[in-house]
């Protein structure tokens, strides 16, 4: 895409806000980032700075204008008070670097500081929106590994974006103030004062193209212990082919807005601080179509796709189509083939062209030969029709609708380490990721109420619980029920202590995520069926639910009948 094309479909879907760029023939003084010697790996008996103990912040500034540029004021603020002034004595010729420092004993706390470059306004300047970089001294101390080519290549063009940033380092130092934004604004009861951490850039290393290891982008520098966080950048993804199988080749021209906000890197990031996917807690079901009608009795099912390449439908293949079940046993082309039709017991019939087709994943039936599966009780949702369930936070940075904040269950969760170094990973993933997951209440009750919202008493409460599936996040609920209480007289059913499996941990990775169930209601001949999930049960823990949760499920059914058991008579006046 040419860049006038790209700047004005940027403009016109509000990515970026623009400011006037000045000539390139100016100079450019850029403060990249600051970092803080002396380091300390995060897994080292002393792995911070005490009270007292000398550190030195280091400015790194760069010329990032087509000009040199002579001597230059600069000021060190500390709490936004003036700490060090001083001025530059050489000379910055176009692309060349330098280091100023500042030597501090340590206070602990949060502490802002401030590089303030040519902090007077004299000199002529591509850009004055680059002079000034302010740091939460007790940040999180993120480090950057960048190849040479995607360096180059955001020095070359980032002004042209009209945002005052003219390097790679100005892009990188955006990402983070729009995260530290997230943070602030991820305001609940549960997190009143928002995420309480905040990051800061402490290194960026610039190698060669193709240096970095191979998926280099989850861990380009997995030994190296000092920084909190760690991220790469291959040159793939400025379309020059380096060697590496990670890293979407074109990535920044294919997605031209992450060169404003790359909401998916703070997304990988979220992971290194071992924030799970909550779009994992989906149930999905994967989606095809048949491309032709097919007979009761075929046991070959065309589709409108490749399905043959198609990871998410695993092979022997169980099928949803219209109540049956179909078992397929391989795949060839857009094929479905060697398929089993009419499979435990439902009932095999004729399906017509565009007759939709899901993955069984919840194959328990009706009692008429059907598939609840994408009946009324429990139908398939969504824009591709590929989904049962979507979880409770689809609005959340990682619940897959919206990269642009946090809401209550993974703000709380960085909440729950703040203030704290990596445990076992500065990289995605650590071997500590979810493990909030297993706060859960020792009695998790759920509360049944019918269409009138009064409690359901006597219903019975079938629980399903997850089981493996060979897809990302997989999941299928399968007869018999794993647990079956009958609600008492206030309509509650006590699903005990981990109701998610045999023990913990709850597991959430490829193959299996075993943080939701499915609950049959039944009462007076009807039956309900819902989803439950883990972050709820997280949530109640958190709220101080230490001992005894209760869930209110409201449901469509009818009121019961009065139950006997439970009646006691008032006594007769005399």
């Amino acid at each position: 895409m040419k860049w006038c094309a790209l700047l004005v479909a940027l403009l016109a879907a509000g990515a970026i806000a623009p400011h006037p760029v000045a000539s390139a023939a100016l100079p450019d003084l850029d403060a990249a980032y600051i970092g803080r010697t002396p380091r300390y790996d995060y897994d080292a008996a002393k792995n911070q700075p005490a009270a007292g103990d000398p550190v030195v912040f280091e400015g790194h500034i760069a010329n990032r204008g087509g000009t040199a540029i002579g001597s230059f004021e600069f000021a060190w603020y500390l709490d936004d008070q003036l700490v060090q002034s001083g001025t530059y004595p050489g000379s910055l010729a176009p692309g060349a670097t330098a280091t100023l420092s500042l030597s501090w004993s340590w206070q602990p706390g949060a502490h802002t500081l401030s590089l303030r470059l040519d902090p007077a306004g004299k000199i002529a300047e591509v850009s004055e929106h680059n002079n000034q970089l302010d740091d939460r001294t007790s940040a999180l101390a993120v480090g950057l590994w960048v190849e040479q080519g995607v360096y180059d290549y955001f020095n070359s063009h980032q002004a042209q974006l009209g945002l005052g940033s003219v390097s790679w380092d100005d892009w990188a130092q955006r990402q983070l103030r729009v995260w530290n934004g997230m943070f602030a604004a991820a305001i609940s009861p549960l997190t009143p004062q928002g995420v309480l951490d905040r990051v800061r850039l402490d290194k960026v290393t610039v190698v060669p193209n193709g240096a970095l290891p191979d998926c280099a982008t989850n861990f380009p520098a997995i030994d190296d212990k000092t920084i909190d966080l760690q991220w790469g950048f291959p040159a793939e993804e400025v379309g020059i082919p380096s060697g590496h199988s990670c890293g979407a080749l074109n990535y920044y021209f294919d997605n031209p807005s992450a060169q404003n906000i790359e909401y998916s890197l703070m997304h990988e990031l979220s992971h290194a601080r071992y924030l799970v996917d909550l779009y994992g807690f989906n149930v999905y079901a994967n989606a095809a179509y048949l491309a032709a009608a097919v007979g009761s009795a075929s046991t070959t099912l065309p589709t409108d796709r490749d399905v043959e390449h198609d990871d998410n439908f695993p092979t022997p293949t169980h099928l949803a189509i219209d109540g049956e079940l179909v078992i397929c046993q391989a795949k060839s082309g857009t094929s479905f083939t060697s398929c089993a039709r009419g499979a435990e017991g439902t009932h095999a019939r004729a399906h017509a062209s565009a007759a939709l087709i899901n993955n069984a994943v919840v194959e328990l039936q009706d009692g008429q030969g059907n598939l609840v599966q994408g009946s009324a009780a429990l139908p398939v949702r969504g824009t591709w029709a590929d989904h049962l369930y979507f979880n409770r936070y689809v609005d959340d940075m990682m619940g897959g609708g919206d990269w642009t904040g946090y809401r209550t269950h993974s703000a709380y969760a960085l909440n729950r380490i703040a203030g704290r170094r990596p445990l076992c990973g500065n990289y995605n993933a650590p071997c500590n990721i979810g493990e909030y997951l297993n706060d859960i209440p020792a009695h998790n009750v759920v509360e049944i109420r019918d269409k009138s919202n009064q409690p359901l008493r006597r219903a019975k409460v079938e629980v399903f619980q997850a089981q493996p599936f060979a897809i990302w996040y997989g999941k299928r609920f399968l007869e018999p029920a794993n647990l079956s209480v009958v609600a008492d007289y206030r309509g509650r059913a006590d699903l005990g202590a981990f109701p998610f499996g045999d023990a913990p941990p709850i597991v959430h990775s490829y193959g299996q995520s075993s943080g939701v169930l499915l609950l049959r209601i039944s009462s007076g001949g009807a039956t309900a069926l819902q989803f439950f999930e883990v972050t709820q049960a997280n949530e109640a823990f958190w709220q101080g639910q230490r001992d005894t949760a209760v869930y209110v499920l409201n449901t469509d059914l009818p009121a019961g009948l009065p139950d006997l058991q439970y009646y006691v008579p008032i006594a007769r006046q005399s």
